[in-house]
């Protein structure tokens, strides 16, 4: 961002700047709304803007990057994500702004979505292009803007009509991501005509079971843009669109019943710090507001473990204690296995709407170097992306303290994170600052307000298939054992006990489910094991690794996945055969993992 000048707009603030050589506004309401919501024009700054100047009003900010002549290509689309990446940061503005794709600027608002769709709350599609044939390419009279547009798509007339790049070819992605679409066009249009554009689109989304409301004026050509009365666009789009919410069963429960069990669930992020955590922070913040009220901390944080782990601990390590509020945090570690990971998500938030319809949720994201390096390359944060798209279904607030960290590293140490996260990966108590500070505007804005009633919340049909409802822990100790003694000691703090197992001890489980895995200690003196299912042929898995000899930690390991749902009997017996440096050859194991 450069070149940086404040000049006016109406009677506002409009702060120009070049992002990438491009001239780009930001145009600042008086009084901002909660959450910095923003408007990006993606064509025609200024242009039939009713919708644009009454959410001005309301507390938006409007926003244009010039990337004309470019018809929503993807180069077009690329410098599009340079612009929201600077103006996200450098205004803090939302992380999902609402995308006004006027005419051409409909190539841009929807090919960035398709792009980026977690980056966008809304698309408000005004007599777009959605059909590159129809228009420019189909007209005579627009020979010039035909012979760029499909330059930038490198396209011929004889290639044009196979080119599955338009919009109204992706529908199905925009139904997928939960995307709301509020679409105007005159049915009269003599330019981009409806027939051929955002009638094929609307016809389409709604197929692919997408969020769509349409207005079609009958008697109306391209021009006039937009409605003289804005409240019908404005309107959906308040509805569509939650950058404050709320968390009204929390207040109840802090207000009324005077008492709030309050859950971690996520990794070490999360876990660390404690009283200089963001955790520890939030719980001592909640206890200075409502000093009448009990407030009781579930720590379920383990470091290390995504939500593959915590689908099967859901029920041991978080729901026996009762929670009211849960906070979910595995993003920076589910780093693969992306439809597991979000399989697995999904499964945590419909076990909890299962405990109870009242207890809510927060999704929280924090940030490690390699994702911000990664997001820099214009490598996607895919496990962040997928719990976008779970919270957009399950109208589940985000929080993404992650990005108020790389804000401070990024204006006051130039991109350095070892002044705040030595490791790159843990804030220390000074870098833990920033991401508590933005969780406490979060529940301010959240905890606004009375309410006199709790909050039912509906559980929606899946998104995925094949959830892990059943996903459970069974103790080690349910397993008849051979050789195996119980050892009435913490696994690693992270369980109450385990089995020990040397060479030669056997072990044989009994179990109902398609996975079979096991909680078990990977520790200096562990070792090989050899295990089958159903009588099958024996299979080996080591229990140590170069991280052993500094620490003994507890990991999960799946043996085998995807059986037949059904009973299996598992057999496992402990090799003699030492693993690499290891001082033995122990097995030690606090529970079965069984879905």
């Amino acid at each position: 961002m450069e070149n940086l000048r404040e000049t006016e707009w109406n009677g506002y603030k409009k702060i120009e700047f070049t992002v990438g050589g491009r001239l780009s506004y930001i145009v600042c309401p008086e009084t901002e709304a909660p959450g910095k919501p923003w408007v990006w024009r993606c064509e025609f700054f200024g242009a039939f803007d009713s919708v644009d100047r009454a959410l001005l009003k309301q507390g938006w900010h409007l926003a244009y990057h010039k990337v004309s002549d470019m018809y929503g290509c993807p180069e077009a689309v690329a410098m599009m994500h340079e612009f929201y990446t600077d103006v996200t940061e450098h205004f803090c503005l939302s992380r999902q702004p609402a995308l006004f794709g006027f005419s051409r600027g409909g190539l841009y608002a929807v090919n960035y979505a398709l792009t980026y769709p977690y980056e966008v709350s809304l698309l408000y599609l005004d007599a777009p292009v959605l059909n590159i044939a129809d228009w420019p390419c189909g007209i005579e009279r627009f020979a010039r803007e035909g012979k760029e547009c499909m330059d930038w798509f490198h396209l011929t007339p004889e290639t044009l009509h196979e080119f599955k790049g338009n919009p109204i070819d992706h529908t199905e992605e925009i139904a997928a991501s939960q995307i709301p679409v509020i679409i105007v066009a005159g049915a009269a249009d003599t330019v981009v005509h409806w027939d051929k554009n955002g009638a094929i689109f609307d016809a389409r989304l709604r197929e692919h079971g997408g969020i769509i409301h349409t207005i079609v004026k009958p008697e109306c050509d391209h021009h006039p843009h937009s409605l003289e009365d804005p409240r019908p666009v404005t309107d959906f789009i308040n509805a569509h669109t939650d950058f404050a919410p709320k968390l009204p069963n929390t207040l109840y429960r802090l207000t009324r019943d005077k008492k709030l069990n309050v859950a971690y669930f996520g990794g070490s992020i999360t876990e660390l710090g404690l009283e200089n955590g963001w955790r520890g922070r939030n719980t001592a913040w909640l206890r200075a507001q409502y000093p009448d009220a009990e407030i009781t901390e579930i720590q379920a944080a383990i470091g290390g473990t995504g939500s593959f782990l915590g689908v099967f601990r859901c029920e041991r390590d978080l729901l026996a204690y009762k929670p009211d509020l849960v906070y979910l945090e595995f993003a920076v570690n589910d780093y693969h296995g992306w439809q597991n990971t979000s399989v697995n998500m999904e499964s945590i938030i419909r076990k909890i709407r299962a405990y109870s319809p009242y207890a809510e949720i927060v999704i929280v994201f924090t940030l490690t170097k390699m994702f911000r390096d990664n997001l820099d390359a214009g490598i996607p944060f895919r496990s962040r992306d997928l719990q976008m798209r779970l919270a957009r279904r399950y109208s589940i607030p985000t929080v993404n303290i992650g990005d108020a960290l790389w804000r401070v590293i990024k204006s006051e140490y130039a991109g350095d994170w070892a002044p705040l996260a030595p490791d790159t990966v843990h804030p220390n108590a000074k870098g833990y600052a920033p991401c508590a500070a933005e969780m406490q505007a979060f529940m301010e804005n959240a905890l606004l307000g009375e309410t006199h009633t709790l909050h039912t919340y509906t559980v929606p049909d899946p998104l995925n298939e094949s959830l892990r409802m059943s996903a459970r822990m069974e103790d080690a100790t349910a397993a008849h054992t051979d050789g195996f003694v119980l050892v009435e000691e913490s696994l690693c703090k992270r369980y109450p006990h385990y089995i020990e197992g040397d060479a030669g001890s056997s072990l044989t489980l009994e179990f109902f489910g398609d996975t079979i895995g096991v909680y078990w200690m990977m520790a200096k003196d562990s070792g090989y094991i050899e295990y089958r299912i159903d009588g099958g042929e024996w299979t080996k898995r080591i229990a140590w690794d170069t991280y052993c000899p500094r620490f003994n930690r507890a990991k999960d390991a799946i043996l085998a996945a995807n059986l037949e749902p059904a009973k299996h009997t598992l057999e496992i017996r402990v090799l003699s055969e030492q693993a690499g440096e290891s001082e033995g050859c122990k097995i030690r194991i606090g529970a079965f993992l069984v879905s």
